[in-house]
């Protein structure tokens, strides 16, 4: 029903139908667009494979220091083949990415980049009233968005009923999804005080990649190599 009326559509979305179908831009098609020139720290990583064809993918979340926006660096690697970069949760880089276009824009590329080590603070949503209220904008903007990064703040993670969850200033609840050590682990950094965390919203359920306390950066999602 979407493909018939296309030409209908506004053009970010046009083109977000387009990558839903596997017909993505490629990255020598980005050249005319402007980027985002920022200092940039990797906040995050999951990866992933499909066994039916050795194929490996990669997503490193990365957050700006001035727009304060979270992108999507996006990889993939055949085999025993490496990935583009080398960047592991904790490093900061200071470059220029673009992003690709689509309804919701959060994946990019990156143009060039350089390390740096340059401390700052990420800022993130206050609340979870503010979290959703983002969350539906996004979704209602782009239909088929599966994974919503974000950075909530001031939230506490509690043990209840069997389940691990988190909960934010206004006693508002989200449950977590992540292995258990991890989930534990979480507990005892923030030992009942408010701490930071990042971490990506799908399938209704946050799984927390990274956390923030007294300024200093933990990861809690180890990648695998």
């Amino acid at each position: 029903k979407g493909f018939k009326n296309i030409q209908q559509l506004p053009p970010p979305l046009q083109q977000e139908m387009l990558n839903q179908a596997g017909i993505n831009v490629k990255k020598e098609e980005l050249i005319e667009i402007k980027g985002v020139q920022d200092t940039w720290l990797v906040i995050g990583q999951t990866e992933g494979k499909d066994e039916d064809t050795n194929l490996f993918y990669r997503r490193t979340w990365i957050a700006g220091e001035k727009s304060q926006k979270v992108a999507l660096l996006l990889e993939y690697a055949w085999g025993t083949n490496p990935y583009e970069t080398n960047f592991k949760p904790g490093n900061q880089f200071r470059g220029e990415v673009v992003y690709y276009p689509s309804a919701h824009p959060l994946r990019v590329s990156l143009r060039n980049f350089q390390t740096v080590v340059e401390p700052f603070l990420v800022n993130g949503f206050a609340d979870f009233d503010v979290f959703s209220k983002e969350y539906a904008k996004a979704v209602g903007g782009n239909p088929w968005l599966l994974v919503f990064p974000a950075i909530l703040d001031e939230v506490v993670p509690v043990f209840e009923k069997d389940s691990f969850y988190i909960v934010d200033k206004n006693k508002k609840m989200l449950p977590i999804k992540t292995e258990e050590t991890t989930s534990w682990t979480l507990l005892a950094l923030s030992g009942g005080q408010p701490i930071t965390v990042f971490g990506a919203f799908e399938n209704q359920v946050f799984q927390p990649l990274s956390a923030i306390l007294e300024d200093q950066f933990i990861v809690l999602h180890d990648t695998k190599p």
